[in-house]
């Protein structure tokens, strides 16, 4: 954790998960609007 590199990589792992989740819960939101079940 305490080399720069790892940083990074951790920050880009954290950001790609952030980006995924939200994209996940945005298609979610869209889907249940168009067809609420």
């Amino acid at each position: 954790m305490t080399l720069p590199v790892e940083s990074d990589t951790l920050q880009t792992i954290v950001g790609s998960v952030a980006v995924f989740a939200a994209l996940v819960a945005f298609t979610d939101a869209t889907v249940r609007s168009f067809a609420p079940v």
